[in-house]
């Protein structure tokens, strides 16, 4: 995630508490028909920066999704609120 030009490296410390929701119906060829998907990540998150300073700031961000790709399954971002800011976050640009 890169804020004003530099890397953080968020490491889910010291408390981050994940939630999720989801259901969804299938055809009898296993095609999409319907369903829903709602993940939620809350707490506080440690982030580092590659010059060493490290704090922790407050986190609350919501996937909310109705829609379905057949290679990733439900798509959407992450949304919500993070270090004191909103933020908009696609899954995709997110390194493991």
């Amino acid at each position: 995630m890169d804020i004003v030009s530099d890397t953080l490296t968020l490491n889910g410390k010291p408390d981050v508490r994940l939630g999720s929701d989801y259901w969804a119906v299938f055809d009898d060829n296993f095609e999409f028909v319907k369903g829903a998907a709602r993940l939620t990540a809350s707490g506080a998150m440690t982030w580092r920066r590659r010059n060493g300073d490290t704090d922790t700031c407050p986190l609350d961000l919501t996937f909310e999704s109705t829609e379905w790709d057949d290679d990733v399954g439900f798509t959407g971002d992450l949304k919500g609120r993070m270090c004191g800011l909103d933020i908009t976050i696609d899954p995709n640009e997110l390194d493991s």
